[in-house]
């Protein structure tokens, strides 16, 4: 970790360069400091890593997932076009990729996050309207565009997820005790799509489009923390939304029918989701098990049945 003069010395070198003035720490560790600031009216978030980079591989990992955020958020700025894209995400201002810590000061995203109360999981009711259904088709639709656009160079910033890194999923003692027998079925299905996977790795991908990550604004919606981008398939982002819109059927619907003619990234899209489901119903079921959140709790029976079941249906070749 940075000495706390080293650290306090460089933040302190940002504000006197901005000319800003500390309104509020949002975060101190234990990866980031967080902290809102402003000059005269406007206001910007200033994030840094807390951890210097020869320290280790895992802390510097830390500093490449938010230099990759500030490269993604840089990126997109320089287009000339992607105008919803450009929209959806956050301005970014300064950074610093490069040095023992890396940094980057962007616009200071106001309005309504879309999770309901304190969960990280659950989107309030009012989300699942036609207007963010079809912002999210365009939007997405629009960051698989943006992906066929890169350079070589430029590709090679991003990580490139495969299926091999979920399977360890299967191993855990909770993902056992829920799916027992069943587990070798899934294991023969991973084994049948896995080529089909990770060859189809050629979007970038948010990764984590939580509702805690979505913010509506007086304009439309925004997506935040960018720090996880990386190559993943055209149907992860959007199959961890349609999982949390288990409730609303019609909608869930609509976006399944509807991204696929939308993303020009349409090979195999059917077969990914499919694996992208299994693989996050058996991410989420532990968690729904574990959570601590009153309002998650209250409704974990639920959601974990709507998992097993789809995860039943593909599995059955019924979805």
């Amino acid at each position: 970790m940075g000495t706390g003069y080293g650290l306090a010395n460089r933040i302190n070198q940002i504000f006197d360069k901005h000319q800003l003035r500390l309104v509020k720490i949002l975060r101190l560790g234990p990866r980031f400091f967080i902290a809102l600031c402003e000059k005269g009216k406007t206001k910007y978030v200033l994030k840094i890593n807390l951890y210097e980079r020869y320290l280790n591989q895992d802390t510097r990992t830390h500093n490449e997932h938010l230099a990759r955020e500030a490269s993604f958020l840089k990126f997109i700025q320089a287009q000339k076009d992607f105008s919803l894209l450009k929209n959806g995400v956050p301005k970014i201002y300064d950074y610093d990729l490069t040095g023992q810590q890396t940094w980057y000061l962007k616009d200071y995203t106001t309005g309504n996050f879309q999770n309901y109360q304190q969960s990280n999981f659950l989107f309030k009711g009012s989300f699942f309207t036609q207007e963010n259904l079809n912002w999210i088709i365009k939007f997405f639709a629009e960051l698989h565009r943006l992906s066929q656009k890169l350079t070589k160079k430029q590709r090679g910033i991003f990580h490139r997820h495969q299926l091999n890194d979920y399977l360890k999923l299967i191993n855990g003692q909770c993902i056992k005790k829920i799916f027992g027998p069943k587990l070798k079925n899934i294991y023969h299905f991973f084994q049948k799509y896995e080529k089909i996977f990770n060859q189809n790795q050629t979007a970038l991908t948010h990764f984590e489009p939580y509702p805690v990550h979505f913010i509506k604004t007086k304009e439309s919606l925004k997506i935040i923390d960018w720090e996880n981008i990386g190559w993943g398939n055209s149907a992860h982002d959007i199959a961890v939304i349609w999982l949390r819109a288990y409730e609303k059927k019609n909608w869930q619907k609509i976006l399944r029918k509807k991204f696929p003619l939308s993303t020009p990234l349409k090979n195999n899209w059917e077969e990914l989701f499919k694996v992208e489901i299994v693989v996050q119903s058996l991410a989420n079921l532990p968690y729904l098990m574990g959570t601590t959140d009153l309002n998650e709790k209250r409704v974990a029976p639920k959601i974990s049945q709507f998992l097993k079941e789809q995860s039943d249906l593909i599995l059955a070749n019924k979805f």
